[in-house]
């Protein structure tokens, strides 16, 4: 129609993936009770309008919407128009509380001693609405409760570290410890493919806003700390520091955390430890991930994960946290035992989400779904891609994940068009002694072996 809208989705890694995704429909005349994005295949998902805003004259309509299968390192294109009703989603999320339906409508604000229900295709999640902490993660295929009976996964905890001579550096015991409770809690999204709770509070001088959403398709429980940030440590007070606790069902997981082009296994500590994008807890069964952006802090201890959300040293920078923060985190519940390649592409993919770009309506070479490369052994990722420092060629950068030693193979054909050489080298650039590095058809192909990384200069 008239109103139509094109989105191209683009999907930054090299693996082919699906996320529910928001996009923005600019000065478009829509029915927004009844869009949907349709894709080259005629197929069609329904969306969930959330807000319209206003900008400099202009306005928008935000969209929340199930973007399915964008190829690795590639896009997709859908058309966002108005259209006749689908057939009722048997795996649209839905959400039920034990103090009254009116509240899940939006009509009055809801009381802050309930619980409240929210359930897509794989997950049944229960959320305490005093401390918005989720009290029951339950796997609908199994059965499997993920949180540890009694416990408050996601429970975020406001709490002073005694004072040291380096506070910047070197953690110091807990002294004292206020779980967040008691806030301003409501639902800010309710929809058949985002569901998110609110709930608001006070520390001292500071604001903290904690959202918890689950979307359709999907085993993570995404959670956003918005906070306006004014607590200050000194010598006498010590150092405010704000963390987020996950208490999980297993007894005596193993506790795995992402390092440099791998990952180790540790035992269980109250120490803090540095991890990159995720830390994982598993049995033989199942596994919890944590999944992070930026947030490096993180304690196993009695199968409960804890993230390090903002810590204020006072020495050397005095006020180094004031200020607003928005930090983002997830879990991800998977009933399968753990799985490097999973855990990796989990981090991976939170930390680089699909990306939306509005793209007129023009002729052009290229379809509407195309990708342009991907990793065709589960086995390996990809570090980086670069032109090298001379500029003739295309550098590759991957490494070895699971242990394996053995020929891998990438798709290349749309990053390196017409290649015709492939030859290994070293972190300089310069080309090594030796090389098993070959490309066919637009297939690269090497020898790697376990746990190892490898640098290929293709021209």
């Amino acid at each position: 129609g008239e109103g139509a809208a094109p989105i191209l989705v683009y999907n930054p890694k090299p693996w082919k993936r699906s996320q529910t995704v928001h996009a923005k429909i600019w000065n478009k005349q829509l029915d927004v009770r009844s869009v949907y994005a349709y894709d080259a295949a005629g197929n069609k998902v329904k969306c969930q309008h959330t807000e319209r805003c206003g900008y400099n004259g202009h306005y928008y309509d935000d969209f929340v919407f199930e973007a399915k299968d964008i190829p690795a390192l590639g896009y997709k294109v859908y058309v966002f128009d108005t259209g006749d009703s689908l057939e009722p989603d048997p795996n649209a999320l839905s959400i039920r509380s034990d103090v009254g339906d009116k509240f899940l409508r939006g009509d009055g604000q809801p009381p802050m001693n309930g619980e409240y229900i929210i359930e897509n295709e794989y997950l049944k999640v229960t959320v305490d609405a005093v401390s918005a902490s989720v009290v029951s993660v339950i796997d609908k295929e199994t059965g499997f409760e993920y949180v540890k009976q009694g416990g408050k996964l996601g429970l975020v905890e406001y709490q002073e570290e005694t004072p040291n001579n380096m506070p910047a550096w070197n953690l110091s015991p807990v002294r004292t410890r206020r779980p967040l409770a008691d806030g301003n809690f409501r639902i800010v999204r309710n929809g058949p493919n985002l569901i998110t709770l609110r709930a608001e509070f006070k520390i001292n001088k500071s604001f903290v806003a904690l959202d918890t959403s689950l979307t359709k398709g999907s085993r993570r429980v995404d959670f956003t700390v918005r906070t306006r940030w004014f607590e200050i440590g000194d010598g006498q007070k010590g150092i405010p520091t704000l963390r987020a606790y996950f208490p999980t069902g297993f007894a005596g997981g193993k506790f795995r955390y992402e390092i440099p082009f791998g990952y180790e296994e540790r035992e269980q500590t109250a120490q803090e430890i540095p991890a990159l994008k995720w830390v994982s807890l598993s049995d033989d069964k199942h596994s919890v991930t944590l999944v992070n952006k930026a947030k490096h802090g993180h304690r196993c201890q009695d199968d409960t994960l804890s993230l390090t959300l903002l810590r204020s040293s006072y020495a050397p920078d005095p006020y180094p946290e004031t200020g607003d923060h928005e930090i983002e985190y997830s879990v991800v519940f998977d009933n399968k035992p753990f799985d490097i390649t999973r855990a990796v592409r989990e981090g991976e993919n939170f930390n680089n989400p699909l990306s939306l770009v509005s793209a007129p309506v023009q002729e052009g070479p290229l379809p509407a779904e195309k990708s342009f490369g991907s990793i065709l052994s589960d086995n390996v990722n990809v570090a980086a891609v670069k032109k090298t420092e001379d500029g003739s060629g295309t550098l590759i950068r991957i490494y070895e994940l699971c242990g394996r030693s053995g020929r891998v193979q990438i798709d290349i054909s749309g990053i390196c068009p017409g290649a015709a050489a492939a030859y290994e080298a070293d972190m300089l650039e310069r080309q090594a002694d030796t090389s098993t590095a070959a490309v066919d058809k637009g297939i690269l192909s090497l020898d790697l072996k376990a746990w190892a990384n490898a640098t290929v200069i293709i021209k």
